[in-house]
């Protein structure tokens, strides 16, 4: 790497995380090269980052939709533990909570549902402080149904039908599919 004139100082880019270098310098000065520096050695700092990864406990979707594990991969050396920070999307306070381990996921419960959530994670390992990582997005389930009205109607063969119309609070969460519950019900 070649500096600007009258530096004495460089900042390197792009290096791999959690790596050993060594490096050395050669000055110039009309054209003059000084003798090759000794050797010096540093190690890059390791990272954490977050995955889009989400995952709902015990037997899926349906039976929990407030809770989630997220999980995330690090380039960390030995981590001793994390912490995940997450929040409603759009709003500015984090929740936070901690690993006392090397674990890779954690379990997030009492979220809001219908609601878009943003999280983050960032190691320790000794006395070092990875970065924060990049930002993930999970959906905490769909929000709860408000029925919107129903609408019987008959056809020209006397086939009788109503359409039924709903909403998921909040509607952030996409609905995947919908579970339709009806009964006959006496007569008034």
């Amino acid at each position: 790497t070649t500096v600007s004139p009258y530096a004495n100082s460089v900042q390197l880019t792009g290096l791999k995380p959690n790596t050993n270098y060594e490096w050395a310098v050669i000055v110039e000065n009309q054209g003059n090269a000084s003798v090759l520096s000794a050797k010096g050695n540093f190690k890059t700092l390791c990272t954490t980052d977050a995955l889009t990864f989400v995952d709902y406990p015990v037997s899926g979707r349906a039976t929990t939709p407030y809770q989630a594990y997220v999980k995330w991969y690090s380039t960390f050396c030995s981590i001793s533990n994390s912490t995940v920070r997450y929040k409603i999307k759009g709003t500015t306070t984090w929740s936070f909570i901690s690993t006392n381990s090397s674990a890779d996921s954690v379990l997030l419960t009492g979220l809001t549902p219908g609601r878009l959530y943003e999280w983050r994670v960032q190691s320790q390992s000794q006395a070092l402080t990875s970065p924060l990582s990049s930002i993930g997005e999970f959906c905490a389930g769909p929000g709860p149904a408000q029925n919107m009205g129903a609408v019987a109607s008959i056809d020209g063969s006397n086939n009788v039908s109503a359409t039924l119309s709903w909403s998921s609070y909040y509607d952030v969460c996409p609905i995947e599919s919908a579970v339709i519950r009806y009964k006959e019900t006496s007569a008034l």
